[in-house]
Formats: structure tokens, sequence, C-alpha cells
């Protein structure tokens, strides 16, 4: 868990690298679902309030579990969620980093000390450019246990 001071030097350390995350035709269709359902629960609050809480659970469902944007440290790869959710990874924790094409593409992250994390910026050969530049300097890939 994060500490506030750790969070206030967070704030204040720059990025070296910053990428948006790239929403596929399901995401964003996820998103006009959810709002249709909320608007058709607040019209019918009185028939079926259960769309309303439906509608509400599938937007805080697409928001807590998709990427908003990624930044690349000196020593992290903070990966930003719908907040408060930030997922750091240690540079130094990272195995493998590839570009994946399978129906959808992205960047797939091999770690040590847990499972991988798929990531999905915009520009995927420049994230995965700028990230093992990073790794280089942090000490190289690490070793597969």
């Amino acid at each position: 868990m994060l500490t506030r001071d750790t969070l206030a030097a967070m704030q204040q350390e720059e990025p070296i690298y910053s990428a948006q995350h790239s929403r596929s035709l399901f995401q964003r269709i996820n998103i006009v679902i959810s709002f249709i359902v909320i608007v058709m629960g607040a019209l019918s609050i009185q028939e079926a309030p259960y769309l309303l809480f439906l509608g509400i659970g599938i937007g805080g469902l697409y928001w807590f579990s998709t990427a908003q944007k990624y930044h690349l440290y000196y020593d992290r790869l903070a990966i930003h969620y719908g907040r408060p959710r930030i997922l750091e990874i240690p540079l130094d924790s990272i195995i493998d980093a590839g570009i994946i094409k399978m129906p959808f593409t992205g960047v797939l992250i091999r770690r040590t000390d847990r499972a991988g994390a798929l990531v999905r910026p915009q520009n995927l050969e420049e994230f995965v450019e700028r990230l093992w530049e990073a790794i280089e300097k942090n000490g190289g890939p690490a070793h597969a246990q």
C-alpha cells in the first residue's frame, strides 16, 4: 500500500515517457451500454430499480479494470486505472516485454514475482522501445526463476 509521503514524492517526479491507453471497439461499446442501462434505470426507477445498479456496476467494473494511461519512470512502470487504482511494476522485476498479436494487439510484460501484465498503449513500438531503454539503464532484465 502506498503511503502519503510516497504518493507526494511520486507526484513530484516526472515520468520519462507517458502514453495513453488504446481503446478497442469493445471497450467503447461497453461504455455506451453502461450509459444506456443507467439511463434506462433512472427512467424506470419505480418498475426496475435494479437497472440503475446494474449500469453503475458495469461502469464501475470498466472504470477499475481498464487502464487510462501509462507512465514510465527510471525505476518503474506505473499503470493508471480509474482513480485511485495504480499498478506499479518495478523495472528490475521485468523478465521480458514484447508486442503480441492476438484478436487484439498489446504489449505483454512478463514479471518474476507475479503474473504478467498486458498493456495497450496507443503507439506499441515506441512504448516497447522506451521500456527496454529504461530496463537496460536500470540494470537489464530480471532472470526467470
